[in-house]
């Protein structure tokens, strides 16, 4: 659950400064806070959801918390 949250919120910080360069580099400034005319494929849920940090940093503790259960129902055993 918490890496679906972290992947929507990377998602939405990369949206964001994607819209800040393009508002940096324009000559004109529109105030507008619309992430919609500068989304990339690399801004979208399922590229932050894979991408190498969230998959390093949850992967990880999946397979400590996935190791920690198996060697406990195995001591039980």
């Amino acid at each position: 659950m918490f890496w679906c949250l972290d992947a929507y919120y990377l998602s939405q910080e990369r949206k964001f400064r994607s819209l800040y360069e393009s508002a940096r580099k324009a000559s004109s400034t529109d105030f507008g806070m619309s992430t919609k005319a500068t989304e990339q494929p690399r801004d979208t849920w399922s590229s932050a959801f894979f991408s190498t940090t969230m998959v390093l940093f949850h992967g990880a503790i999946i397979a400590v918390i996935s190791f920690v259960m198996w060697k406990m129902a195995r001591d039980e055993a």
